[in-house]
């Protein structure tokens, strides 16, 4: 498997001797990275030889880099040169901060000043490199490598069919925002009020659920539009503006728009004044449009607010007086987690009446907008559907619900995320993977012990942490540290030509089921006429088989569960993905 960066993306162009790649040398590391706003890029010129090669792709792995130079905040430069001895030179200069082709690592590559990422490929070893000084570069790089290799990303690989599509492919993809109301972790878990809707209705379907997580309100109609997602369920308003460019389903939900102010502003008799105030609302929102259609019988001043920005963050700028007044609905204000930092006045209905809330989908898809219509007249008065609506209301709104002395709130996965980052970045390796892990072995229970015996958040047994020098697992820093080493120990392990992918899965394998049992099954691919090095549709097929008599009489670790190893890996893959789309 390649993971590949492309030469061009929008708004960038090929400057061999761009200004960012001139004058003195610049330490490479995130820190000076982010000061001057430029990440220095390196790739290969795909002239210089004519049979293609890792690194120089089309019009797909634009959004690689993309997606890479937007979450480090800066600008990407792009310079090619022709071979990887001239891009390893010019790297180890302080010339640049990244080579972002595929470079072998052989000795005869090696410079001083060099740092390698993961392997992007293992036959031959191909990396990326960084400056050998940009440790937190280097970090940012593998956690986006690990990413990439280890997570289905289907707003790569756009599908715009309809139902019938959606159930072949098995997956609803959903379009939404990370927030308190649509999509958020809890205690290690997916949950939001429109993510739960949303699972009701790939329920209905007979699929899976796949939530994307878009980067910001705005981008979710053109995501949908290019086909990165099938539906959008975002606390999605109907507004005119939109349904010219999607159908909307009915509304799952109708709210009555409510006036956000500071808590100072009380004991009013209805609304307050709002002549010569500022109301701050989200651009091209719902709430953009009402206000709009009340403007001049309040006489107030409307302030459309650009992304990143959305309801509930304005709405928290309102608690935390950095404005004064927002305008929302009822739903949002029922699972606000600071309502006595604001007060809250019910707003008569605009133009349109009330707030109406619904899915939106591409008007290519007729199939898919009558199975949703169907879905939604199904769930209206259920009361599984208005067990819902309580389950995330503010009193009981579970951002709110402190268990074992912790409190968990939104923006992190765990009361251990610090712990889990210190030990994944001692061991080089991605905390989101390291944290899906904790919470299938533990449920971030640091005291949990299995019924074998082991301990701790990883739920190491305690003869496998004595053999690495760990005795009280079960307190968290310990049971962290002990875990994390041994999945590396794991990974070291195996056969350097296994490509990057399948090690991670078959390092989780061999942590659940031990590395006795995941050598027979890659035996048994081996007899089979399977790929031994491969994990999906290869060993992760027969493992299973070591339950069989037939098969673990001649093993030679005997026998093995083999359906849990398997379930285990898929079990930490589907959250890891979840894990990536909250927290990047």
């Amino acid at each position: 498997m390649y993971l590949c960066l492309a030469v061009t993306i929008s708004g960038c162009e090929y400057n061999p001797l761009g200004p960012a790649f001139q004058g003195a040398k610049m330490e490479g590391d995130l820190a000076e990275i982010k000061k001057r706003g430029v990440l220095r890029v390196l790739v290969q010129d795909s002239d210089s030889d004519p049979l293609p090669i890792p690194g120089v792709v089309g019009e797909q792995e634009h959004e690689l880099v993309k997606d890479f130079s937007t979450h480090l905040g800066v600008e990407a430069q792009f310079v090619s040169l022709a071979d990887d001895r001239e891009m390893l030179a010019t790297l180890a200069n302080q010339r640049a901060d990244l080579i972002a082709s595929p470079v072998p690592i052989t000795k005869e590559t090696t410079h001083k000043g060099i740092a390698y990422s993961h392997p992007v490929a293992s036959n031959p070893p191909l990396a990326w490199a960084v400056q050998a000084n940009a440790t937190e570069l280097l970090l940012r790089v593998n956690n986006f490598l690990t990413e990439k290799a280890l997570t289905q990303r289907n707003t790569l690989y756009p599908h715009k069919g309809d139902v019938d599509e959606i159930r072949s492919r098995g997956v609803l993809r959903v379009l939404t925002r990370n927030s308190g109301v649509s999509y958020f972790l809890y205690r290690g878990q997916p949950m939001g009020f429109d993510y739960d809707v949303a699972k009701m209705l790939a329920k209905k379907l007979g699929v899976g659920i796949e939530m994307v997580v878009a980067p910001s309100n705005e981008m979710l109609i053109p995501w949908l539009l290019q086909g990165r997602g099938d539906i959008i369920a975002a606390s999605f308003g109907i507004t005119p503006a939109r349904a010219r460019h999607v159908f909307f389903s009915k509304p799952y939900l109708n709210a009555n728009p409510y006036l956000v102010a500071d808590a100072d502003i009380q004991n009013t008799q209805g609304l307050p004044k709002l002549t010569d105030q500022t109301i701050h609302v989200p651009i091209d929102s719902v709430y953009s449009g009402y206000i709009e259609s009340n403007q001049h019988s309040y006489g107030c001043f409307i302030e459309k607010v650009e992304p990143p920005s959305d309801t509930q963050d304005l709405v928290r700028m309102v608690a935390e007086k950095k404005i004064k007044y927002t305008v929302t609905d009822e739903h949002i204000i029922e699972m606000f987690d600071d309502a006595k930092n604001i007060s809250i006045f019910k707003m008569p209905p605009g133009k349109y009446g009330s707030i109406r809330i619904a899915f939106a989908m591409r008007p290519s898809n007729p199939e898919l907008r009558n199975s949703v219509n169907h879905f939604v007249d199904s769930i209206q008065k259920t009361a599984e559907f208005n067990i819902l609506r309580t389950r995330y209301q503010r009193k009981n709104g579970p951002e709110n619900t402190q268990k074992n002395g912790h409190t968990y709130v939104a923006g992190q996965i765990s009361p251990y995320d610090n712990i889990i980052k210190k030990y994944a970045r001692k061991y080089n390796i991605d905390w989101r993977l390291m944290a899906a892990q904790a919470f299938h072995e533990s449920k971030f229970r640091p005291r949990a012990v299995s019924w074998a015996g082991a301990l701790g958040l990883f739920q190491v047994l305690p003869k496998t942490g004595a053999e690495l020098g760990f005795h009280n697992l079960t307190d968290p820093e310990i049971g962290v540290h002990a875990g994390i080493q041994y999945m590396t120990n794991l990974m070291n392990r195996l056969p350097h030509r296994i490509e990057f992918p399948s090690r991670v899965r078959m390092a989780l394998a061999a942590f659940n089921a031990g590395m006795g049992h995941l050598e027979d099954a890659r035996r048994l691919a081996q007899q089979k006429g399977l790929d031994p090095d491969i994990w999906f549709g290869n060993v992760e097929k027969v493992m299973p088989l070591l339950a069989d008599p037939v098969h673990y009489m001649r093993s030679r670790y005997g026998y093995c569960r083999g359906t849990e190893p398997v379930q285990y890996v898929s079990r930490i893959q589907t959250t890891y993905e979840q894990y990536v789309q909250v927290f990047k």
